[in-house]
């Protein structure tokens, strides 16, 4: 965030930390509010979860699990192109970070394949800096969810996907 962080520490005494970060208008960081969660059924909904931490793969397809939703996990973006070549998905949600192919190179690859009418994208990563979220969106997702996960933040993502598209 182009920041500076200072600590002061002295053995005995304690420790001081502060930071300094030069801040935009809230407008370019956050997006307008999502509709509800319960605005669609996500029930029998295909998601493709691409994620290669195993925490992650637990925490949100628990998530999308008791939603209804039948979640595919794969680990990598090779793997995700891979399988939506192979089987028919919903969704996609593609972790930024991942061994092999990231998630920007995969969704550029997925788009070769389908629209983002035909299969909706939401990355889902750990990044909250606009840069980023701007060359996913440029790859061609259709929502931005960053870690950690909140699981009205993600089911409102995923319904604003699927209404839009």
């Amino acid at each position: 965030m182009g920041g500076t962080i200072y600590i002061k520490s002295q053995p005995q005494k304690g420790s001081t930390f502060k930071f300094q970060v030069i801040l935009r208008h809230p407008e370019r960081f956050f997006s307008p509010p999502l509709p509800s969660p319960e605005v669609i059924d996500l029930h029998d909904i295909r998601v493709l979860l691409a994620e290669d931490n195993l925490i992650n793969q637990t925490v949100i397809k628990t998530i999308l699990s008791r939603k209804g939703c039948l979640v595919t996990v794969v680990d990598s973006g090779i793997k995700a192109v891979e399988a939506v070549r192979k089987a028919a998905f919903d969704l996609v949600l593609m972790d930024g970070q991942m061994p092999e192919m990231d998630g920007r190179e995969a969704t550029i690859h997925i788009r070769r394949l389908f629209s983002k009418k035909e299969l909706p994208i939401i990355a889902v990563t750990a990044s909250a800096l606009r840069e980023e979220e701007e060359e996913f969106f440029e790859a061609g997702v259709n929502g931005y969810v960053t870690k950690p996960i909140q699981a009205k933040t993600l089911i409102s993502a995923i319904t604003k996907c699927l209404t839009l598209t």
